[in-house]
Formats: C-alpha cells, sequence, structure tokens
C-alpha cells in the first residue's frame, strides 16, 4: 500500500516539538523565577526579623542602662546626660555590633514626656540586619513608683582596693533579703530589721565590678560567708545555730557612680538649702519640707538645729556630733514622718554613737562610724569610708564611696523595700503627692514598632538622627 502525502505538512511535527519546547522554557523559567522570588521573601524576612531582634537588643541595652544609672528625674537625669554620662553615653552616641554576628548592629535615642517630664519618657530604639533592613521599637517608660534597693550595703567606688572589707565581729549580719522595717521606740535595744516579706532579694554588699568584688571576699575568711547572705550566696546549710556557706552574697550588680551623688543629694533637698545658715532658721530654712544643712562640726552648737521634719515646722532633735566625741539621745524623723539629714563633717573623722534613732534619709559626708546603739531605717548615703560597729542596726540599704568599708560588733544592715518606700516620703512632695525623690528604675509600660505617628507628647518630637 502506498502511503498518500497531503500537501502542506511538510514540518508540522517540528513546529509542534518546537511550541512544546518552548512552553516547557517559559515553565521552567516561570518556576525559576518564582524560585528566586520565593527566596528573596525568605531573606527578607530573615533579615528583617534579625534587625527587629537588633532593635530589642537596643531597647534593652538602653534600659539597662539606664537603670542602672537610675533615675530621679528622667528629662534632667537621663535625657539631658544621654551623650555625656559614663553608663549613657556607651549606647548614646554610636551604633554598636551585635556580638557574635558583625551584620547586625543597633542604636538608641531617648526622648523626654511633654506630659510627665520627671517620671515618664521614651526610649527609641533602632537595629540593622543584612540586606539593608531597618527595624525601629519605641518603648514609653516610667518611673517605678517603689525607690529600689541595689544591696544592702552598695560599695560606690569603681575600683575597692585589696583588703576593703575588714569584718572584725562574730555577730556581724548583713542580709539581703528583704524584710519589713519595725516601728520601735528608741530604746537602742530594738532591731529594726522585722520579719522577712519572701520578696526578691538583693546581694548583702553590691559592687560596680567583679574586680571589687573579688576583692571584697577575699578580704573575708570562708567561715565569714555566713555573715553575709541575700542574692549570690551560694550553698547555705544549716549547722547548729548558724549556717556554713559556699559563697558570700557579694555581686557585682553595678548603680550610680560617685560623681552622680550630687545631683541625687540635690534632688533629696530643696533648691538654695545650701544657703541656709543655722543662726538663720527662718523663712525658706524653715518651711514646711525644707531641711537646713550642717555644712562642719563646728556649725553644730546646739542639739536642735539641722533636721526639720516635712510638713511641719518644728525641728527634730539631731544632737551634737562631734570628731570622736559622744551624741546624746538622737531621734530623727519618725515611722510615719521621715527626715532628711545632710552633714558635712569635713576632713575629720567623725564617729557617731550614743543612741541614735530615726527614720528618712541620712546623708555624711567624711569618714564615719556608726557606733553605740543606732537603730534607723531608710537610705543612708557615706561619701566617705565606712565603719558600723557597736549595736547598730539599719533597715533599708547603705551606700558608701570610700575604699574601706569595717563591719564589727553586732552590727546588723538589712534590705528593706519598706524602709525605702517610708524614706521616700521624706523628700520633697511633688505635685501635691508623694515626693517619691529616692533613685530608682525605669520600667517598660508600652511599646511599639516604629515610631508613634502623633508625637505631640514627645518633647522635641521623634528623633531623626537615628
Amino acid at each position: 500500500m502506498r502511503s498518500v502525502q497531503r500537501s502542506g505538512e511538510q514540518g508540522f511535527a517540528l513546529v509542534a516539538i518546537l511550541l512544546l519546547l518552548m512552553l516547557g522554557l517559559t515553565l521552567g523559567a516561570s518556576a525559576l523565577l518564582y524560585s528566586a522570588i520565593e527566596i528573596k521573601a525568605t531573606q527578607n524576612y530573615k533579615s528583617g526579623q534579625m534587625a527587629f531582634a537588633s532593635a530589642e537588643s537596643a531597647a534593652t541595652h538602653a534600659l539597662n542602662q539606664i537603670n542602672k544609672r537610675m533615675v530621679q528625674h528622667f528629662k534632667n537625669d537621663i535625657v539631658d546626660e544621654w551623650t555625656t554620662h559614663t553608663y549613657l553615653s556607651e549606647i548614646g552616641t554610636q551604633t554598636l555590633t551585635m556580638w557574635g554576628n558583625d551584620g547586625m548592629s543597633y542604636g538608641a535615642r531617648v526622648r523626654g514626656m511633654n506630659s510627665a517630664e520627671r517620671d515618664g519618657g521614651f526610649i527609641f530604639a533602632r537595629g540593622w540586619g543584612p540586606n539593608d533592613a531597618v527595624r525601629t521599637v519605641t518603648l514609653r517608660v516610667m518611673r517605678s513608683p517603689l525607690p529600689q534597693g541595689i544591696g544592702a550595703i552598695f560599695g560606690m567606688n569603681e575600683n575597692l582596693p585589696t583588703g576593703a572589707l575588714d569584718n572584725n565581729g562574730n555577730a556581724v549580719s548583713i542580709d539581703g533579703n528583704d524584710t519589713d522595717v519595725s516601728n520601735v521606740e528608741p530604746t537602742g535595744a530594738d532591731t529594726m530589721c522585722g520579719a522577712a516579706t519572701g520578696g526578691s532579694a538583693v546581694p548583702a554588699v553590691n559592687t560596680q565590678n567583679e574586680s571589687s568584688m573579688d576583692n571584697l571576699i577575699g578580704s573575708l575568711d570562708a567561715g565569714e560567708y555566713d555573715q553575709y547572705r541575700g542574692m549570690g550566696e551560694e550553698n547555705c546549710v544549716p549547722q547548729g545555730n548558724n549556717f556554713t556557706c559556699e559563697r558570700p552574697a557579694i555581686l557585682p550588680l553595678g548603680g550610680p557612680r560617685p560623681e552622680d551623688l550630687d545631683d541625687i543629694i540635690d534632688n533629696l533637698q530643696p533648691s538654695g538649702m545650701d544657703d541656709c545658715e543655722l543662726s538663720d532658721l527662718s523663712g525658706s530654712c524653715q518651711g514646711a519640707g525644707t531641711f537646713p544643712l550642717c555644712n562642719n562640726v563646728g556649725e553644730v552648737t546646739t542639739p536642735n538645729d539641722c533636721i526639720l521634719n516635712p510638713g511641719s515646722t518644728g525641728l527634730s532633735t539631731l544632737g551634737l556630733i562631734g570628731s570622736g566625741g559622744n551624741s546624746p539621745n538622737v531621734n530623727i524623723g519618725s515611722y510615719d514622718s521621715p527626715a532628711i539629714v545632710h552633714y558635712d563633717a569635713g576632713d575629720t573623722p567623725t564617729t557617731i554613737n550614743g543612741n541614735w534613732f530615726g527614720y528618712g534619709v541620712l546623708i555624711l559626708e567624711g569618714d564615719i562610724t556608726f557606733s553605740g546603739n543606732m537603730n534607723f531605717g531608710g537610705l543612708i548615703i557615706v561619701k566617705g569610708n565606712l565603719t558600723i560597729q557597736g549595736n547598730a542596726s539599719i533597715a533599708g540599704s547603705v551606700w558608701f564611696t570610700g575604699d574601706f568599708l569595717t563591719l564589727g560588733g553586732s552590727a546588723e544592715v538589712c534590705y528593706s523595700q519598706e524602709a525605702l518606700q517610708r524614706a521616700d516620703n521624706a523628700g520633697i512632695p511633688v505635685d501635691g503627692g508623694p515626693p517619691r525623690n529616692l533613685p530608682t528604675v525605669m520600667t517598660v509600660v508600652s511599646w511599639m514598632e516604629g515610631m508613634p505617628e502623633d508625637d505631640s507628647d514627645v518633647t522635641n518630637g521623634n528623633p531623626t538622627d537615628l
């Protein structure tokens, strides 16, 4: 049988094959294109997530540095010092690279809050990732309503030397576990440290860095570790009436620097207080909520000057403080009405003994020794070396700036959130409310990705230099 060849069919199979081939190529190219787009989208998502993680790191870093500085007035303490303060400028003046990943970096800026300049503010944190990815996080922060303890005792000096801690009393007790503060009469025999609250513990002694911590721990015998309880203690087990510990509660959590103290003290005192003379306790020096300043031992001529309880016009009894001398019975404020004392001993080491009793804030400049029977609840700041001995019982927190800390006799210092909160009421009332003048931390009340569209409450508006 012969095949019949039709006219016009030559090459049809080739054309069909070419069409199928072109379709296959198109489908393959489309698949490759969509795969590339999906890969790019995945890369962009990953880059964006890395940038967002960088922004979160910036926010965390900024908040940690702010809270290490501690805050009384957000604008003055943080916003105005963002590029100059040692802690804040670490993140306020440069873009930082994420540890372990050179492709990730971050930075942060702060702004005040127009509606709450003292207590509130904003942290603007920006992070960068691979492929030019950028993310921004905004935190709205407010001062904590409670003053924050950073240690039963806080050594502010960044270079505490070897042998900085002299523990020479078998009954010494430094406890960072939170306790109530006792409402006791000034008998000189009662303890200020009440019952344990079960609240968060702080170190018995806090330092600025590991070197200072090591020097303090190295000053102790292993048998003295149990006298320092709280955050940082290790393996403390009962042994008879006492404990044995493998490590004392001494940690390098850091806190305000000695150069921050002048600002802290100024915020605790009314403006012009330094101009008050003891011979002229009138006018602004005698007004409710103000506290005249003792500049040196020579100015203290009677036992009825230097202290003024807030909300009253009557002076409390301070008592004569002299170099190496004795103090009579001294009342400083009360459980319900704490007071503020600022005393400058100058270059002469001062011993405070006799029977001391009080609540509030005690600011002492110079090398100070607490001796005799002393019961105090609140915050004590010593700008110098510190010795606590005799039957001293202190609830709250004690800060010192000197090189040496000496503890002896039956000295007792216990951390007390309640004592600090009561001491906070000794400051200057704010807008008709409680004083809240002690340093505290900032807490996050809200956050968002990006910057607020309405920045009317942001002092000077959203930052443009991130």
